[in-house]
């Protein structure tokens, strides 16, 4: 699914936010988003959560914490869920709510625990 097509079947706050975090993926991880299925259910999972300004949360804690965007690059090259725009923003709910981050994640626990290793946190406290 094209960035247009996501943004298109999604209303317009949420086609703004797709977008913006397509930028922010492209800015910072070097490589471009991809949107499928697997990342609308992220987004829609964790609507309440992406409010205006995520993008510049984002951008700001990846240069905070550089290493993150050099895992989600590196992760993109063999699983295709490091390739969805919406990872960077994982990557900042499990630093800022982890609680949360693990009670609204709509895909595969074994899918989140390595974002909750890479940041020095156990996926089995929360």
């Amino acid at each position: 699914m094209s960035k247009k097509e996501l943004a298109e079947i999604s209303n317009e706050s949420h086609s703004m936010t797709c977008l913006e975090l397509c930028e922010v993926y492209g800015n910072s991880i070097g490589i471009d988003a991809e949107m499928n299925q697997s990342n609308a259910l992220i987004l829609e999972s964790y609507k309440n959560y992406l409010k205006s300004g995520i993008g510049a949360q984002i951008d700001d804690f990846l240069k905070e914490f550089p290493f993150v965007s050099n895992l989600i690059r590196h992760k993109a090259d063999r699983h295709q869920l490091y390739r969805q725009a919406a990872m960077p923003f994982i990557y900042l709910m499990v630093h800022n709510a982890p609680s949360k981050t693990k009670e609204n994640w709509p895909l595969l626990e074994t899918d989140l625990e390595p974002v909750y290793s890479d940041l020095g946190k156990s996926f089995e406290a929360y």
